[in-house]
């Protein structure tokens, strides 16, 4: 952009900006005479709104995108390289090919983006919201800061492995070397990371190596449902010991006995058992270190996608003990707050109540109720934290001040108004907060 104008072109130009009849910001600047695809390196765009905006191929080098909205917004095969976007909404945005080398994305959400072929290299991430956003083939993502951002390195580059992998125009006509050459490759840029372990950046060859495998056999309905399972556990935080949730692991082993297949039920229970000792034995032990083992001492391909779909159904164990996790802690945060929220819906009498039901609410009944939706929340709260069926409340310890109706309302209210994505919520907390409310405290007092 043209830094040397003087005052009264400035003027001038303001006066334009006033006079035009749309805050659009494309077309300002063609009535500016600029074209915001070429003409914005460097620019100070802080706080721009610009979402839901075609931006293909735009050249947006050093521009200071801090706390700008660029949800929905078009920013394929876009230069973003060295942009500071700390704190920007990225929502939804394309940044399919699109070069975010040096860019600095430090607090930004970029749930549901699609990053797909872009490149990261010295990216800093760190913080940043990547929540259901699409990876693809994260190719040149050498030195990329993830410190404290909602995705699993590990699982990120799996999910790249695996993409690249499922991709026909890439992959077709490759021979295996050639493919697994690629995937060292990505593995090779996660490795001079300073983050990366070796046992890390070995299990995910032998991961990649293993998946070759599985193209070579053309087995594309398994390479599906293991890329399926790895999207759903990217944005998975540090693992948890296996310990934490030993008796989930028995009732798991005991829900996927069959009852016509003798011989796999014996080698199933033969793991079980395997897997439950070495769990009792070190209670520090996670997924990881221990599959690891069990794969490195496998005698067969068939013993070893048995393992690997074991060890599938207990990253899902896993998966619902973090987000019950989350949700007893979000609820714990949140719990005077909703409580305020339900005072102010009995008061202003917004619960929608059958006229059969409904009762004239005065302040002191209100202070009442909601020390008893306080108990409620309390009560639910703790056996959230481990996924546990709630036993029942002693007797005595709530009196219903008002009839069931009201607090079957209020559940419901939060339920559906609370438990959200934009209240920070990751998708399998929503999930489970909803059946806990709806199994124990909605369906009781219907």
């Amino acid at each position: 952009m043209n830094k040397d104008k003087s005052l009264q072109e400035l003027e001038e130009e303001i006066q334009k900006v006033i006079d035009a009849d749309t805050n659009n910001i494309v077309e300002l600047a063609k009535i500016l005479g600029y074209n915001i695809l070429t003409d914005f390196t460097e620019a100070n765009l802080k706080g721009i709104d610009i979402s839901s905006t075609e931006l293909i191929g735009a050249d947006f080098r050093d521009v200071d995108f801090s706390n700008a909205n660029l949800s929905n917004t078009n920013l394929s095969n876009a230069n973003l390289s060295n942009a500071n976007l700390t704190n920007a909404n990225l929502t939804n945005a394309n940044l399919t090919n699109a070069n975010l080398t040096n860019a600095n994305l430090t607090n930004a959400n970029l749930s549901n983006a699609n990053l797909v072929n872009s490149t990261l290299t010295q990216a800093n991430l760190s913080y940043t919201n990547l929540r259901n956003a699409n990876p693809g083939t994260a190719y040149n993502m050498e030195d990329t800061n993830f410190e404290g951002s909602t995705v699993n390195r590990g699982y990120w580059i799996k999910a790249t492995i695996v993409e690249q992998l499922l991709n026909f125009d890439e992959s077709y006509g490759k021979s295996n070397n050639e493919k697994l050459g690629n995937t060292k490759q990505i593995i090779a840029t996660f490795k001079s990371n300073k983050q990366s372990s070796e046992d890390s950046t070995a299990e995910l060859e032998q991961f990649a190596i293993y998946m070759m495998n599985e193209s070579k056999e053309k087995n594309d309905l398994l390479l599906e449902f293991y890329k399926k399972n790895i999207e759903n556990n990217l944005y998975s935080d540090k693992e948890i010991p296996l310990s934490k949730y030993y008796d989930k692991l028995e009732d798991l082993f005991n829900q996927i006995q069959t009852e016509d297949n003798s011989n796999k039920n014996k080698k199933l229970e033969k793991f079980k058992n395997s897997l439950l000792s070495e769990v009792k034995e070190n209670p520090e032990v996670t997924i990881s270190e221990l599959f690891r083992k069990y794969l490195n001492n496998a005698s067969s391909k068939d013993e070893e996608i048995r393992i690997l779909e074991y060890r599938l159904e207990i990253e899902e164990i896993e998966k619902s003990f973090k987000a019950c996790k989350e949700a007893s802690l979000w609820l714990s945060q949140n719990r005077y707050k909703l409580i305020k929220q339900v005072k102010k819906l009995i008061i202003e009498n917004k619960l929608n109540i059958e006229n059969s039901n409904k009762v004239e609410i005065s302040s002191e009944l209100a202070n009442r109720f909601c020390e008893s939706i306080n108990i409620y929340l309390l009560w639910i709260t703790n056996f959230i934290e481990n996924g546990e069926v709630p036993t029942p409340l002693p007797e005595g310890i709530i009196n219903l001040v008002l009839p069931n109706d009201y607090y079957v309302k209020v559940f419901e209210y939060i339920k559906k108004h609370e438990f959200s994505s934009e209240n920070d919520l990751s998708e399998q907390a929503i999930i489970e907060l909803k059946g806990f409310f709806e199994r124990f405290l909605i369906n009781t007092l219907k």
